[in-house]
């Protein structure tokens, strides 16, 4: 017992560690962002907060409303290959929790979805994890072929810059490793991986025989079920139908907060893709998205002409219609979810009323 407090205490104390790390340099990239404003710096971003079209911003959040819902109905689609139809409130319900969740803590979210779908749908915790693995890896291929498509696009805005500061320094590194004249580099990079190599196989060969290597394979297994589960989806257009959905609806949620200020508002559609973009690895640089995601927008809209302090105070708009929508979504979602019976309860409660009736 003494144990398994200990290693309670070492994983609530690894999680404020890293909510600590995501947050600190959230914190520290706004700081960057602000020590050299002036008083002018200052003035000019309040004027933009106060001079801002609240209307768009609804409209904004109407769009992901949207797309959470659809994205509810996607992972309805994956969960029903393996189990019961779970019902679409509990889906939604669970969702916008995890949402809530991962603004406290990294990859809590995936984490709590799962257990909320396991505890009140009866659904097996490592299948419904593995969709939400294969939940993960179809965005990130979306966002993907969205990056390149945009840089392919609008290369002359955003190719030059990609090559500036992100595949020249790439080639630098890469290329350090390949010149002839760093056989030192090159000698040890081999070394390590053929020891790596060596480690790995002799952990594998022995830990094939230990009980915990069968519990292990059996919790893969069950994930993989999960992950697979997008291949056995009844309607297969549907499905990719609402993939592409989400992105679009998160294309319109920039695309209209564009109208919200006089600087941004004839920005046209590539603007607002580039933004979606680079946004999206702002989100995924810090804890929420916080420091990251306005100084990602700033950047990305410097390169559409507008000046550092408006496309700045854009940012935090969108990042704040966002966040705000999500923690009000996430603490309703907290109240109403104890309404709900559990799925085992309901179906046990309407067996006896069955039972009752003489019917079975």
């Amino acid at each position: 017992m003494k144990s398994s407090n200990n290693n309670n205490w070492q994983k609530y104390l690894l999680d404020i560690i890293k909510f600590a790390i995501f947050l600190g340099l959230g914190i520290l990239l706004v700081w960057l962002a602000v020590k050299d404003f002036s008083p002018k710096d200052i003035e000019e971003m309040k004027t933009s907060l106060s001079e801002a079209k609240y209307g768009w911003l609804l409209l904004s959040c109407c769009f992901a409303i949207m797309s959470h819902l659809v994205r509810a109905l996607r992972w309805q689609m994956m969960i029903v290959t393996f189990a019961h139809k779970p019902r679409f409130s509990i889906t939604t319900l669970s969702l916008m929790i995890g949402y809530i969740a991962n603004l406290a803590f990294p990859r809590l979210g995936e984490v709590t979805k799962c257990g909320i779908m396991t505890k009140y749908e009866d659904v097996p915790i490592d299948k419904i994890f593995g969709t939400v693995v294969t939940d993960r890896i179809i965005d990130v291929l979306l966002l993907l072929i969205l990056t390149v498509t945009v840089i392919f696009l609008q290369f002359n805005t955003l190719g030059n810059y990609f090559i500036k500061n992100v595949w020249t320094p790439l080639q630098e590194k890469i290329g350090y490793l390949l010149v002839a004249d760093n056989l030192f580099p090159k000698i040890l990079v081999i070394l390590v991986a053929v020891f790596s190599a060596i480690i790995v196989w002799y952990l594998a060969r022995n830990f094939k025989k230990t009980s915990l290597y069968q519990k292990i394979l059996n919790l893969v297994k069950g994930v993989w079920v999960g992950v697979v589960s997008v291949k056995e989806v009844s309607n297969m257009p549907l499905f990719i139908f609402y993939s592409l959905f989400i992105w679009v609806m998160y294309f319109f949620m920039i695309y209209s907060c564009f109208f919200s200020l006089s600087a941004t508002e004839n920005l046209g559609v590539g603007a607002a893709l580039a933004c979606l973009v680079f946004g999206t690895f702002g989100f995924l640089t810090t804890q929420g998205g916080i420091g990251a995601y306005p100084l990602a927008i700033a950047g990305t809209l410097a390169l559409y002409g507008i000046d550092f302090n408006p496309a700045y105070a854009f940012g935090w708009i969108a990042w704040l219609s966002q966040t705000v929508l999500i923690l009000f979504a996430g603490l309703v979602a907290l109240g109403v979810l104890p309404l709900f019976k559990m799925r085992n309860e309901v179906i046990g409660i309407k067996g006896e009323e069955l039972k009752v009736g003489g019917q079975i």
